[in-house]
């Protein structure tokens, strides 16, 4: 199915309330004419409905993607997500998270441009925060997409919860020698610290089973200040 977007459904909520909501207290007889936000149909109803629908006169697996850059505020939708599949026969699991492409300006142009720029290892730890926080919340599969280049990297996300990780820019980079490579060095890396399996290893340091669970939380960001 088509990605639902964080943005897509926060700019559809800020609209109405911009273009109904505000305007109810600018008259008396405002509220007499203007319609309740409540009657638009917003938010991820409407794709979860489609999804049930989809599952129940297909025959193939249908895939739900979710983008967004709160991972704590995707947990409500996930679980929604799962809800619907079960329901349905229907989705089972996740990919995490989309990369966004933002303008830049070009100096010697004086304009914007656009440019695909392929991922780096430093993305990674927004996948890991996301899929620490939602493993044991969520009973579908989990997918790594983004910033997963080295078998370390591919490490991180197992232990976060990751059920298995995508590679693209490393491919694109280095060829199809990277899978190779990259499933050699998580085998290596994963033994080296114990494990013996990915399901072993799976989860191992998510939000529920690390050993300081505050870690993964956003007051720790002023913690990490405060040390520096």
């Amino acid at each position: 199915m088509h990605s639902l977007f964080e943005e897509q459904l926060v700019a559809e909520q800020m609209a109405a309330h911009r273009f109904i909501d505000s305007r109810i207290n600018m008259d008396a007889e405002a509220r007499s004419f203007f319609p309740e936000s409540e009657i638009f149909e917003m938010g991820s109803g409407s794709y979860l409905q489609r999804l049930q629908q989809l599952k129940v006169e297909l025959g193939v697996p249908v895939i739900a993607s979710l983008n967004g850059v709160s991972p704590g505020g995707w947990t409500q939708h996930a679980t929604e997500l799962e809800q619907a599949g079960a329901e349905a026969a229907g989705a089972r699991g996740l990919v995490l998270f989309n990369r966004f492409y933002q303008p830049d300006i070009d100096l010697e142009q004086l304009a914007l441009s656009r440019e695909v720029v392929l991922s780096t290892s430093a993305e990674l730890p927004l996948r890991l925060h996301a899929m620490a926080r939602l493993y044991n919340r969520t009973g579908m599969d989990m997918a790594a997409s983004g910033g997963v280049h080295t078998g370390d990297d591919a490490a991180k996300a197992i232990l976060s919860g990751a059920t298995v990780v995508q590679l693209v820019s490393t491919v694109l980079q280095h060829g199809p020698a990277a899978f190779e490579r990259l499933g050699g060095e998580l085998t290596t890396r994963l033994a080296s610290i114990g494990y013996q399996s990915l399901q072993e290893a799976r989860g191992a340091l998510s939000l529920d089973n690390v050993p300081d669970a505050g870690t993964w939380e956003r007051l720790n960001y002023a913690r990490l200040l405060h040390g520096w």
